[in-house]
């Protein structure tokens, strides 16, 4: 079957280089965006609208550069009036080599470790890939879950055509409902050892199962 490979969380453009902030005191709070995106079998779009990165920023030391924003991490930061500590965390579904999260801390513009803000890898192959009559629409990088995919198949050969619903990720490329014909879990991409403090997405306490009715 003819399919479409389509990444959850492909790449968004990312500043070139940190912002510079006034001195003095204050938090930091730098979140990842959530990406969304659709994908049909004859054609593909990305959403990235401005307003869904949710940026609070605060005055900082003068030397110390952090990103404008960050696509697959959290980075939260506290100011002092000699240095500033950076805590990084990876969105769901993604490590550093220390694992999910790891401190930073700048005195004087230099950072320890010396080159902060890591790019997270996937320990979770959290793709689907898209068969013929299928449309996906996406919502990806959150911190304590993965990928929620609203999904929908046309008929195709001897397949009935399945409604429009959401479906979920959870864990080990298990989507919870099970994906309909159109669509398969995982792609094969390169994965890392998963951390041992690993987020568990499993708790779908908060999820809404909305089958379009």
């Amino acid at each position: 079957m003819l399919s479409f490979t389509f990444f959850l969380c492909a790449s968004a453009i990312i500043a070139s280089e940190g912002r510079r902030l006034a001195s003095g005191h204050g938090d930091l709070v730098v979140r990842p965006k959530v990406q969304s995106f659709a994908l049909s079998f004859e054609d593909s779009a990305l959403e990235d609208p401005d307003d869904v990165l949710l940026t609070r920023i605060a005055r900082s030391s003068q030397r110390c550069r952090i990103p404008s924003h960050h696509k697959d991490s959290e980075i939260v930061c506290k100011t002092f009036p000699s240095r500033m500590e950076c805590v990084q965390t990876c969105v769901y579904g993604y490590t550093l080599d220390a694992g999910v999260s790891k401190t930073y801390e700048c005195r004087d513009g230099e950072w320890s470790p010396n080159e902060p803000f890591e790019k997270c890898k996937p320990y979770e192959d959290m793709t689907v890939a898209l068969g013929p009559g299928g449309k996906i629409k996406c919502w990806s990088n959150f911190l304590d879950q993965g990928p929620i995919c609203e999904i929908e198949c046309s008929p195709y050969e001897d397949k009935t055509a399945v409604q429009k619903r959401l479906y979920r990720y959870y864990a080990k490329e298990e989507w919870r409902p099970e994906l309909p014909f159109c669509a398969k879990a995982g792609t094969g991409i390169s994965l890392v050892a998963p951390p041992r403090n690993a987020v568990d997405g499993s708790d779908d306490s908060n999820f809404i199962d909305n089958d379009y009715d």
